[in-house]
């Protein structure tokens, strides 16, 4: 039970809001980690790979992200606001809910 808790803990302890849209995320590295380790992964594809001169590959390069752009943001989940009702005492994530005294929002 006692490792339950504590996983539990570390769960609710890595909760934060993600800087660009607001909403909760789970946060196992801090925001400069991340960017830490995109500039790293960053240089080294750069080290590693040629830059292509190629203006149709370089096209084709910025179509295929942007699609996966749009398709990225029509998966968007909808947004709810958190609200007490008669569910709330039967509800798992409570002691989180940003509804009640104490929630965090996570």
């Amino acid at each position: 039970m006692r490792p339950l808790y504590l996983l539990a803990l570390c769960l609710l302890a890595a909760c934060d809001s993600a800087p660009v849209t607001g909403r909760s995320q789970m946060m196992l590295v801090s925001e400069s980690e991340e960017r830490q380790l995109g500039a790293q992964a960053y240089r080294q594809v750069l080290a590693s790979e040629p830059q292509s001169h190629d203006a149709e590959f370089k096209a084709l390069v910025d179509k295929v992200g942007r699609r996966i752009a749009q398709a990225a943001a029509a998966t968007a989940g909808p947004q709810f606001t958190a609200r007490v009702n008669d569910g709330c005492r039967h509800c798992p994530i409570r002691p989180i809910c940003p509804a009640h005294t104490g929630g965090s929002g996570a």
